[in-house]
Protein backbone atom coordinates (compact mmCIF):
# COMPACT_ATOMS: atom_id res chain seq x y z
CA UNK A 1 0.00 0.00 0.00
CA UNK A 2 1.05 3.43 -0.87
CA UNK A 3 1.76 5.68 2.59
CA UNK A 4 -1.54 7.90 1.74
CA UNK A 5 -4.03 4.35 1.17
CA UNK A 6 -4.54 3.52 4.89
CA UNK A 7 -4.99 7.62 5.78
CA UNK A 8 -7.97 7.41 3.34
CA UNK A 9 -9.39 4.27 3.93
CA UNK A 10 -9.45 5.87 7.68
CA UNK A 11 -10.56 8.77 5.96
CA UNK A 12 -13.88 6.45 4.19
CA UNK A 13 -14.74 4.08 7.28
CA UNK A 14 -15.02 7.19 9.42
CA UNK A 15 -17.51 8.83 7.17
CA UNK A 16 -19.18 5.65 6.81
CA UNK A 17 -19.48 5.42 10.27
CA UNK A 18 -20.81 8.91 10.32
CA UNK A 19 -23.10 8.94 7.68
CA UNK A 20 -24.91 4.99 9.07
CA UNK A 21 -24.96 6.91 12.85
CA UNK A 22 -26.36 10.26 11.18
CA UNK A 23 -29.18 8.26 9.84
CA UNK A 24 -29.93 6.12 12.58
CA UNK A 25 -30.55 9.15 14.49
CA UNK A 26 -32.75 11.10 11.75
CA UNK A 27 -34.80 7.87 11.62
CA UNK A 28 -35.40 8.44 15.18
CA UNK A 29 -38.98 9.58 15.79
CA UNK A 30 -38.02 11.23 19.03
CA UNK A 31 -34.99 13.13 17.19
CA UNK A 32 -37.90 14.17 14.66
CA UNK A 33 -40.36 15.36 17.42
CA UNK A 34 -37.31 17.33 18.77
CA UNK A 35 -36.85 18.82 15.48
CA UNK A 36 -39.90 19.97 15.06
CA UNK A 37 -40.50 21.54 18.37
CA UNK A 38 -37.39 22.97 18.43
CA UNK A 39 -37.54 24.63 14.70
CA UNK A 40 -41.70 25.93 15.55
CA UNK A 41 -40.26 27.31 18.63
CA UNK A 42 -37.17 29.31 16.97
CA UNK A 43 -39.96 30.40 14.27
CA UNK A 44 -42.49 32.13 16.61
CA UNK A 45 -40.42 32.89 19.30
CA UNK A 46 -40.24 36.98 17.91
CA UNK A 47 -44.30 36.56 18.71
CA UNK A 48 -43.07 36.73 22.56
CA UNK A 49 -41.76 40.00 22.12
CA UNK A 50 -45.66 41.84 20.82
CA UNK A 51 -47.85 43.36 22.68
CA UNK A 52 -51.36 42.83 23.37
CA UNK A 53 -53.73 44.53 20.05
CA UNK A 54 -57.06 46.49 20.85
CA UNK A 55 -59.06 43.85 18.81
CA UNK A 56 -60.39 41.63 20.69
CA UNK A 57 -57.30 40.93 23.28
CA UNK A 58 -58.32 43.80 25.43
CA UNK A 59 -62.17 42.14 25.61
CA UNK A 60 -60.91 38.50 26.18
CA UNK A 61 -57.90 39.14 28.51
CA UNK A 62 -56.96 42.89 29.08
CA UNK A 63 -60.57 44.71 30.70
CA UNK A 64 -62.39 41.21 30.89
CA UNK A 65 -63.16 41.64 34.64
CA UNK A 66 -63.46 37.78 35.29
CA UNK A 67 -60.11 37.01 33.82
CA UNK A 68 -57.61 40.29 34.49
CA UNK A 69 -57.76 39.61 38.00
CA UNK A 70 -56.17 35.84 37.87
CA UNK A 71 -57.45 32.27 39.54
CA UNK A 72 -60.27 32.44 42.31
CA UNK A 73 -63.38 30.38 42.49
CA UNK A 74 -65.33 32.93 40.83
CA UNK A 75 -63.64 33.52 37.58
CA UNK A 76 -63.15 29.75 37.72
CA UNK A 77 -67.29 29.54 37.93
CA UNK A 78 -67.51 32.29 35.50
CA UNK A 79 -65.16 30.33 32.68
CA UNK A 80 -67.41 27.44 33.35
CA UNK A 81 -70.63 28.92 32.82
CA UNK A 82 -70.30 31.86 31.04
CA UNK A 83 -72.94 32.17 27.99
CA UNK A 84 -74.10 28.85 29.17
CA UNK A 85 -77.28 29.67 30.43
CA UNK A 86 -77.47 33.22 29.26
CA UNK A 87 -76.52 36.18 27.90
CA UNK A 88 -72.56 37.58 29.24
CA UNK A 89 -71.37 40.89 27.96
CA UNK A 90 -67.67 39.97 29.12
CA UNK A 91 -68.48 36.46 27.04
CA UNK A 92 -68.47 36.17 23.24
CA UNK A 93 -69.65 32.28 23.28
CA UNK A 94 -69.02 29.29 25.96
CA UNK A 95 -65.84 28.08 25.71
CA UNK A 96 -64.61 27.25 29.33
CA UNK A 97 -61.30 25.71 28.53
CA UNK A 98 -60.10 28.96 26.38
CA UNK A 99 -61.23 31.03 29.50
CA UNK A 100 -59.23 29.08 31.87
CA UNK A 101 -56.32 28.95 30.24
CA UNK A 102 -56.08 33.33 29.99
CA UNK A 103 -57.30 32.80 33.16
CA UNK A 104 -53.90 30.90 34.38
CA UNK A 105 -51.78 33.03 32.19
CA UNK A 106 -53.06 36.27 34.25
CA UNK A 107 -52.06 34.41 37.29
CA UNK A 108 -48.64 33.37 36.12
CA UNK A 109 -47.85 36.39 34.01
CA UNK A 110 -50.03 39.16 34.91
CA UNK A 111 -50.41 40.87 32.63
CA UNK A 112 -47.11 40.86 30.85
CA UNK A 113 -48.39 40.11 26.84
CA UNK A 114 -44.68 37.81 26.76
CA UNK A 115 -45.75 34.78 28.43
CA UNK A 116 -49.67 34.87 26.89
CA UNK A 117 -47.45 35.12 23.24
CA UNK A 118 -45.79 32.08 24.83
CA UNK A 119 -48.57 29.88 25.66
CA UNK A 120 -49.93 30.19 22.64
CA UNK A 121 -46.79 29.14 20.17
CA UNK A 122 -46.53 26.29 23.02
CA UNK A 123 -49.75 25.02 21.94
CA UNK A 124 -48.97 25.22 18.51
CA UNK A 125 -45.82 23.65 18.97
CA UNK A 126 -47.49 20.42 21.34
CA UNK A 127 -50.10 20.15 18.20
CA UNK A 128 -47.11 20.15 15.49
CA UNK A 129 -45.66 16.81 17.63
CA UNK A 130 -49.40 15.60 18.07
CA UNK A 131 -49.81 15.70 14.36
CA UNK A 132 -46.31 13.95 13.33
CA UNK A 133 -47.03 11.22 15.52
CA UNK A 134 -50.88 10.72 14.68
CA UNK A 135 -49.54 10.59 10.58
CA UNK A 136 -46.62 8.46 11.72
CA UNK A 137 -49.32 5.72 13.36
CA UNK A 138 -51.75 5.77 10.66
CA UNK A 139 -48.76 5.68 7.48
CA UNK A 140 -45.87 4.39 9.05
CA UNK A 141 -43.96 7.43 7.10
CA UNK A 142 -41.72 9.04 9.14
CA UNK A 143 -40.58 11.84 6.72
CA UNK A 144 -43.37 12.03 4.95
CA UNK A 145 -45.33 12.70 8.42
CA UNK A 146 -42.78 14.99 9.28
CA UNK A 147 -43.34 16.93 6.58
CA UNK A 148 -46.85 17.24 6.68
CA UNK A 149 -46.53 18.44 10.01
CA UNK A 150 -43.80 20.66 9.24
CA UNK A 151 -46.06 22.24 6.80
CA UNK A 152 -48.43 22.44 9.29
CA UNK A 153 -46.30 24.56 11.60
CA UNK A 154 -44.90 26.51 9.50
CA UNK A 155 -48.02 27.57 6.97
CA UNK A 156 -47.91 31.48 7.26
CA UNK A 157 -51.56 30.64 7.75
CA UNK A 158 -51.23 30.03 11.25
CA UNK A 159 -49.29 33.48 12.19
CA UNK A 160 -52.50 35.04 13.00
CA UNK A 161 -53.51 32.43 15.20
CA UNK A 162 -50.71 32.08 16.84
CA UNK A 163 -50.02 35.67 17.19
CA UNK A 164 -53.05 36.78 18.19
CA UNK A 165 -53.68 36.35 22.15
CA UNK A 166 -57.12 36.28 21.54
CA UNK A 167 -57.17 33.42 19.19
CA UNK A 168 -56.16 30.40 21.93
CA UNK A 169 -59.47 29.04 21.13
CA UNK A 170 -57.76 28.26 17.45
CA UNK A 171 -54.37 26.66 18.50
CA UNK A 172 -56.54 25.29 21.67
CA UNK A 173 -58.27 23.38 19.45
CA UNK A 174 -55.97 22.52 16.65
CA UNK A 175 -54.26 20.66 19.51
CA UNK A 176 -57.25 18.79 20.49
CA UNK A 177 -58.11 17.86 17.57
CA UNK A 178 -54.53 15.97 16.32
CA UNK A 179 -55.04 14.45 19.85
CA UNK A 180 -57.78 13.37 19.05
CA UNK A 181 -56.77 11.77 15.45
CA UNK A 182 -53.43 10.19 17.71
CA UNK A 183 -55.94 8.58 20.06
CA UNK A 184 -57.96 7.49 17.11
CA UNK A 185 -55.26 5.94 15.09
CA UNK A 186 -54.19 4.08 18.26
CA UNK A 187 -57.08 2.81 19.27
CA UNK A 188 -57.95 1.88 15.47
CA UNK A 189 -54.30 -0.02 15.78
CA UNK A 190 -55.66 -2.52 18.40
CA UNK A 191 -58.87 -3.16 17.15
CA UNK A 192 -57.99 -5.43 14.62
CA UNK A 193 -56.32 -8.24 17.68
CA UNK A 194 -59.99 -7.29 19.71
CA UNK A 195 -62.25 -8.28 16.32
CA UNK A 196 -60.11 -11.59 15.90
CA UNK A 197 -61.59 -13.05 18.45
CA UNK A 198 -65.09 -12.46 18.33
CA UNK A 199 -65.55 -14.90 15.25
CA UNK A 200 -64.27 -17.44 17.94
CA UNK A 201 -66.62 -16.14 20.37
CA UNK A 202 -69.64 -16.04 17.76
CA UNK A 203 -69.40 -19.51 16.62
CA UNK A 204 -69.92 -20.92 19.78
CA UNK A 205 -73.41 -20.37 20.38
CA UNK A 206 -73.79 -21.75 16.64
CA UNK A 207 -72.05 -25.08 17.33
CA UNK A 208 -74.00 -25.62 20.99
CA UNK A 209 -77.11 -25.13 18.58
CA UNK A 210 -76.33 -28.08 15.47
CA UNK A 211 -75.29 -30.17 19.26
CA UNK A 212 -79.03 -29.84 19.60
CA UNK A 213 -80.14 -30.39 16.07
Amino acid sequence: MAPSEPTAFLERSFSARVKSRLAEVMGDPAILCLLLAMFTLALYWPVTGFDFVNYDDTFSVTQNPHIRHGLNWDSVRWALTARLFDVDPNADYWRPLSYLSHILDVEWFGLDPGGHHLMNVGFHVAATVALFLALLSMTNALWRSAFVAALFAWHPLHVESVAWIAERKDVMSGLFWMLTLLMYARYAQKRPRVESREPRAQAAPAQIGRAHV
